[in-house]
């Protein structure tokens, strides 16, 4: 029915449509992301304020609006986090310094001001 495609039309790269010459039937290779399932519950108001918010913003489903809010307010509680922890790190080691508990220039910070210096002189 499709007939064999000869080499000069096949693509480099991976292609979903798969065509063998030894085969006379086209097969398509679907890869599917594995997946978890969440359940919880809510009340009718947060309900209908969900499905409400993704009607309008145009989501597909209420699962898909649900999923991206929760995937959008978990990466911005982890990069808080990691901002808190970092300031709190920095805070560390600059009172640390302060108070002469200094920490001794690794390698590459040596090898930075050796750059920065042959960079800078005349």
């Amino acid at each position: 029915m499709y007939g064999i495609i000869p080499d000069k039309f096949v693509l480099y790269g991976t292609n979903p449509y798969i065509y063998s010459k030894s085969e006379r039937v086209m097969s398509t290779v679907i890869q599917k992301k594995e997946s978890e399932r969440i359940e919880f519950r809510v009340s009718k108001e947060d309900k209908s304020l969900f499905e409400y918010a993704s009607e309008i913003a145009g989501f597909k489903s209420l699962s898909e609006f649900v999923r991206r809010a929760i995937v959008k307010e978990a990466k911005a509680i982890v990069v808080a986090e990691k901002r808190i922890l970092a300031s709190q790190r920095d805070k560390d080691i600059f009172f640390g310094a302060l108070m002469g508990n200094e920490e001794k220039p690794n390698e590459s910070l040596i090898s930075a001001l050796k750059y920065h210096s042959e960079m800078t002189s005349d």
